[in-house]
């Protein structure tokens, strides 16, 4: 074996080496973050469940015949915001139908 041939190979059982240890660090800091997301994902599964919407709708539709004039305020206060809301939209729709279509 030549002396370049012995380095090439040298070098190749480094780079599996190397591989495989930071292989094994991504998927231990992969096992972390999933723990950690654990608790969020339960979280927005049981908010995007039927009875927690028909909660949402039910409490907006009682918000809106109790307290008009509160609301009749924060849509004030909405429109004042929306020259600054607007230029996000088409990105924060894009994130919703690709979380959308990633989910089913």
């Amino acid at each position: 074996m030549t002396a370049r041939a012995r380095a090439l190979a040298l070098r190749r059982e480094r780079l599996i080496e190397r591989g495989d240890r930071l292989r094994a660090e991504l998927e231990s800091e992969g096992r972390d973050l999933a723990l950690r997301l654990r608790v969020a994902d339960r979280v927005v599964g049981i908010v995007r469940s039927g009875p927690v919407r028909a909660l949402a709708i039910a409490g907006a539709a009682l918000a809106i015949l109790w307290y008009p004039r509160r609301l009749v305020r924060i849509a004030g206060r909405a429109l004042v915001l929306w020259p600054l809301v607007r230029p996000l939209l088409p990105g924060l729709v894009k994130l919703w139908r690709e979380r959308s279509a990633s989910a089913t």
